[in-house]
């Protein structure tokens, strides 16, 4: 349940309504059958920039569905600069997860 505030706008409200049914319908999809339930676009979001403007697309859905899967993204939209950490993607949080030789710096 959502309990909305004064402190929220109703369009504020509205665009996270529009996600929550654009997640389900993503949703729907793996259920359904017609996306893998391993590779679509729910799974992999977020998609950071550098994914979305790489040479090679090898992903089972459009790129317009990743950057927009609602269209109020089309007039305000954030970009994330990695893409999940929980499950390694990151390259940061790869990096620091690698045994290193350095010492700690001394301060």
């Amino acid at each position: 349940m959502i309990e909305p505030t004064e402190s929220e706008p109703k369009h504020e409200i509205d665009r996270f309504i529009d996600a929550l049914i654009s997640i389900r319908s993503e949703v729907d999809e793996i259920v359904s059958g017609s996306q893998s339930k391993d590779n679509n676009v729910f799974k992999n979001a977020p998609h950071p920039l550098s994914v979305l403007t790489a040479d090679e697309w090898d992903k089972p859905y459009t790129r317009q569905k990743a950057v927009f899967p609602v269209s109020t993204l089309k007039r305000s939209k954030f970009w994330p600069s990695v893409g999940r950490v929980d499950d390694g993607t990151s390259p940061s949080m790869h990096r620091q997860n690698q045994p290193t030789d350095q010492q700690p710096l001394a301060i």
